[in-house]
């Protein structure tokens, strides 16, 4: 640093030693007057180095910010309603660029890293490996959307990745959400976070009450189920519901709307509930 006429801020300088060894070492450094020791991982342009290269301390790191962001996102958009689909995309976006810096999620680093060492010899245009590498990435998503152990009912629901992603209609609005993905004011979801006595709907014992049981069995709700079936043309069941209503914007908009029924009538029912008990 001499040589080129810099200086470097003693207070401002850490270290770092990268090694193998299985027990981590510790060394001193002396950077003018003032003597530096190596710490267990370093911050340098914003990811985490560590003494083992492994990157955990970055992915704790970016997990962090990243439910911080995600916090303070949402506290930016109205809670009545719900965000809209463009605002969940936006949030959606702020959030896994906060987790892909320095350290990239497994599907997508996979498939920069293939994309980058096809460049090199391969006779087809970027965009073409672009789309080969989009369609292997949706491969091996696939592959951990079918063997997780989280999201069954959306599984359930929507079984095949691409089938969803390649629509060409159709915004996920609040009331669709809280339908594909069971997370509403069901009886069987509250109860998982003992804001309810039990999982069950009292007219039927041992059932839990659960987005299927509200959207597929429920009494309460024949007539919109009717309504629907109708427009369809056929019976709704979990397995067929997202390929029905990905057939035609008509079908989309059906099952929107079935969806709004009967959960602004199920919260109208849980807010009765919970004034009765209190």
């Amino acid at each position: 640093m001499k040589t080129v006429n810099l200086q470097l801020a003693k207070h401002k300088t850490d270290a770092v030693l990268i090694t193998r060894t299985r027990k981590a070492e510790t060394i001193k450094l002396q950077v003018g007057e003032q003597e530096i020791t190596s710490q267990p991982y370093i911050r340098y342009l914003g990811v985490m180095i560590d003494v083992r290269i492994n990157f955990k301390q970055q992915v704790e790191h970016v997990s962090t910010k990243a439910i911080a962001v995600r916090a303070g996102l949402a506290r930016l958009m109205p809670n009545v309603g719900g965000p809209k689909q463009s605002k969940r995309l936006l949030l959606s976006s702020v959030v896994t660029s906060v987790l892909t810096y320095g350290i990239s999620l497994r599907v997508l680093a996979k498939e920069k890293q293939t994309l980058y060492q096809r460049k090199r010899s391969s006779t087809l245009s970027n965009e073409e490996l672009k789309e080969e590498e989009w369609q292997n990435s949706i491969c091996r998503w696939q592959l951990q959307w079918d063997a997780g152990k989280k999201g069954r009912w959306t599984h359930r629901l929507i079984p095949q990745i691409d089938v969803w992603l390649n629509r060409n209609h159709g915004e996920v609005n609040y009331y669709l959400t809280q339908m594909l993905s069971g997370h509403d004011c069901f009886r069987a979801y509250l109860h998982r976070f003992k804001r309810d006595d039990s999982p069950e709907y009292p007219s039927y014992p041992g059932k839990p009450e659960d987005a299927e049981h509200v959207f597929f069995v429920r009494p309460r709700f024949n007539l919109q189920r009717d309504q629907l079936e109708i427009i369809l043309n056929q019976r709704i069941q979990p397995e067929t519901l997202v390929q029905a209503m990905l057939s035609t914007r008509a079908a989309w908009n059906a099952t929107s709307t079935f969806a709004t029924e009967v959960l602004t009538d199920l919260r109208s029912i849980e807010r009765k509930r919970a004034r009765d008990s209190n």
